[in-house]
């Protein structure tokens, strides 16, 4: 029985590790990545937890979301839109003038692939521990509302 057991964790032990190894990052999508996981700042250090929906801090969150969409049909609103488009060329459009250069795939391609892993580094890998341990619901989904960019 002991014997058993003990199999029995070594087993799951085993596959806690090949799952913790299998989380995306460079090891296993080195198209899409420069970085592992242990490389990143770790985000759930960083955050504090989300305010309660029930504190004064919840109630300040939701002015400053109801003050960015007052923004929406304004200058600002119209570049946080374009800044929003992230899909396809959108970040390589929002870098190129910046850069001083129109970046693509065929006349920069270094500097695409910078970009385009360097989103999923800064956007997926240095967010991730705080959004598992916290899976806090975005205003819009939570005020059942829109996005700049529905």
């Amino acid at each position: 029985m002991k014997i058993k057991t003990l199999a029995l964790i070594s087993a799951f032990a085993g596959l806690y590790a090949v799952c913790a190894f299998a989380a995306d990052d460079v090891r296993t999508k080195p198209d899409l990545y420069f970085l592992r996981i242990d490389e990143v700042a770790d985000s759930y250090k960083l955050l504090p937890q989300p305010p309660a929906v029930d504190s004064i801090s919840f109630l300040n969150d939701k002015a400053q979301y109801d003050k960015g969409k007052l923004l929406r049909k304004t200058p600002r609103g119209e570049q946080a839109y374009r800044d929003a488009g992230l899909a396809g060329d959108g970040l390589a459009q929002a870098f190129s003038e910046a850069f001083g250069v129109q970046i693509t795939k065929t006349t920069t391609p270094e500097i695409y692939k910078l970009l385009t892993n360097m989103i999923e580094d800064a956007g997926d890998l240095a967010t991730r521990s705080a959004k598992q341990t916290y899976m806090r619901i975005r205003p819009f989904a939570f005020f059942g509302e829109p996005t700049c960019r529905p």
